[in-house]
């Protein structure tokens, strides 16, 4: 096709350095309104925030994506944010498996949780939620580790997150259901179609009652809670 096309055709080549493309991605996504509570701020929106919203009543989430999920603009992380939204406070410690940008972590912390864990096997995804958290003034403890190679995550919290894929989800469970303290509660998100039914017969736990069931353009979510009580 180029042959027939000749001396028409001209081709150029620049190279871009990560930095380049990562600022001009992040450039795409507006400051915009999450379910009842949140406010998203990607910080290259910075600037525009304090100009134009800084006075807006809802809680700002200010976000470095980068690369890595966790944007806040697909439907999963949008129903485990309205999830939390449902919790609220008090919740004094809080556990995101696969946590990506880490914005449901600087959500609980926004909510006054005092504790936060995050945990992703991918290397940038922690580099990434560790520098979130920052950009938002919270602290926590950010871990690598691949949550299939473990049985247990070694404590159990107040409110535990994963938002994952539903393979990941049913080969985790154990470890997902032990990390939840008695009287706790456990969101469940990034489940998509059919995948729902296979999640919800996997997740029947005698510990675990389900309190309610999300839906947002074909993806799924459930919020549980421990009904054991706390010694």
């Amino acid at each position: 096709a180029l042959r027939e096309l000749g001396s028409r055709v001209r081709v150029g080549v620049k190279n871009l350095k990560p930095k380049d493309w990562l600022d001009k991605w992040q450039q795409e996504y507006p400051i915009r309104e999450i379910g009842k509570k949140w406010l998203l701020v990607p910080i290259v929106r910075l600037a525009e925030y304090r100009r134009t919203w800084k006075k807006n009543q809802r809680v700002p989430i200010f976000l470095d994506f980068k690369s890595v999920f966790g944007s806040g603009t697909h439907a999963s992380t949008q129903l485990a944010l309205g999830m939390l939204e449902k919790i609220g406070p008090p919740m004094e410690s809080f556990l995101d498996l696969g946590t990506g940008t880490g914005i449901l972590s600087v959500g609980a912390g926004k909510l006054g949780c005092r504790e936060l864990w995050a945990v992703d096997c991918d290397r940038q995804a922690v580099r990434t939620a560790k520098e979130n958290l920052r950009l938002n003034a919270l602290k926590g403890r950010v871990l690598r580790l691949d949550l299939l190679a473990k049985d247990s995550i070694g404590r159990s919290f107040d409110a535990v997150a994963a938002n994952l894929f539903t393979s990941l989800l049913v080969r985790a469970r154990k470890l997902i259901f032990g990390a939840v303290k008695p009287g706790g509660y456990l969101l469940v998100s990034g489940v998509y179609g059919t995948n729902a039914r296979e999640l919800r017969k996997e997740f029947r736990h005698p510990d675990f009652r389900c309190l309610k069931y999300f839906r947002n353009r074909g993806w799924s979510a459930w919020l549980f809670k421990n009904i054991r009580k706390p010694r």
